[in-house]
Order: C-alpha cells, then sequence, then structure tokens
C-alpha cells in the first residue's frame, strides 16, 4: 500500500513538473477574493475563438478598464475584453481559437476582485454594497431588506423583501432614497408604509 501511495505521489510530481516545463499556468485560487460580478459571457463571434460579453458595468465600456477577470469559484480566467468600432464588447479567451471550445463558456458569469474598483465620492456606492441592506422610513420604520436592484431604463429600483411575502420597490431617486449609511448597512427611504 505504502509503494502504491509512493508511486501516486511520484507521479503527480512528475505531471506537475510537465505542466511547468509546459509552461501551463497550473489555476489559481485566491481565497481572499472579494469578488464582484461585472459581466456575463454571450454566443461566440466568428471563427477564431472569439465571444460576446455583456457588461453589468454602469456604463457598459467600464468592463475595459479591467484587466483581471475571474470565474465563480475565485479561479483566474485569461481573459482580454474587446471592442469594436460599433461599441459591442466581445472577449478573447488565452488558449481558445476555435467556436467549440468559445461555445462552453457561453452564459457563464464574469466576476472582478472588488478591491480593484475605483474609490467612490461620498455620496456614491455600488450597487453590491447596497443588496442586504436593512431599509428604514423616516420614521424609522423598517420595510425590510434589500433583495436585489434592477435597472428598467428610467432608474435603478431596489426591490425590498419584508418577510410578508411582498416586496416593496423603491427608485433610486433623490426624491425617495435620503441615505445610505454604510457603516450600518443601512438605507433611509422616504417612503410610507401600507399598513395593510
Amino acid at each position: 500500500k505504502h509503494q502504491q501511495k509512493r508511486l501516486q505521489q511520484k507521479r503527480q510530481l512528475q505531471q506537475k513538473r510537465q505542466l511547468q516545463q509546459k509552461g501551463i499556468p497550473q489555476k489559481r485560487r485566491i481565497s481572499s477574493l472579494k469578488l464582484l460580478l461585472i459581466g456575463k459571457f454571450g454566443k461566440t463571434h466568428g471563427v477564431s475563438g472569439q465571444i460576446k460579453v455583456h457588461s453589468f458595468a454602469e456604463q457598459e465600456k467600464d468592463i475595459l478598464n479591467y484587466s483581471h477577470f475571474f470565474n465563480k469559484d475565485g479561479t483566474e480566467i485569461n481573459l482580454k475584453i474587446i471592442t469594436d468600432g460599433s461599441g459591442k464588447i466581445f472577449g478573447k479567451i488565452s488558449g481558445i481559437d476555435s467556436i467549440e471550445p468559445a461555445k462552453e463558456f457561453t452564459n457563464k458569469e464574469i466576476f472582478i476582485d472588488k478591491d480593484m474598483l475605483p474609490e467612490l465620492g461620498e455620496k456614491e456606492y455600488y450597487w453590491d454594497d447596497l443588496i442586504g441592506a436593512t431599509v428604514n422610513n423616516l420614521e424609522g420604520h423598517k420595510l425590510g431588506i434589500v433583495a436585489k436592484i434592477e435597472n428598467h431604463g428610467a432608474s435603478d429600483l431596489i426591490f425590498i423583501d419584508n418577510k410578508k411575502g411582498n416586496e416593496i420597490i423603491v427608485p433610486v431617486e433623490n426624491e425617495f432614497f435620503q441615505k445610505f449609511e454604510k457603516n450600518n448597512n443601512l438605507i433611509i427611504v422616504d417612503w410610507e408604509i401600507d399598513e395593510n
């Protein structure tokens, strides 16, 4: 048994060395990453392995400002983001040079490390910071917890789960959205509660 184990370890070591000699980077997982969803792969584009990228950045093209991208499990994707003249955004993954292997990435999510985000001004915040925050109105009544944020064209909307099976939807506009206390994970809104 011991001999088998030794042989197995020896084989693993040889495989590791072969990988290093071939120059194939072994997947590295960084557990300290604070992953933030930045986009998603779409359909393949052309025959050389390019793939459409749907950017979730506030300004779609902001995704071009990043150079390190990750899978959901924290492994890095060797991905280069490019854009064509029409403003469409595509990705080119290192080692993927044809349609078939590129298809494997369709609908997969793309993440960045939250620490790579630029510092924001005092009254600015990222969507990701608001999810899970408690929402109170001006009278101090708790509306619930932010479940998700979506944009429906006119403005961003926060969807609040009130734990009673109902969803309260509040537009992120100065009229309703008063402030976000990041340290307390608390949002104050000017919003009446329907007591019924």
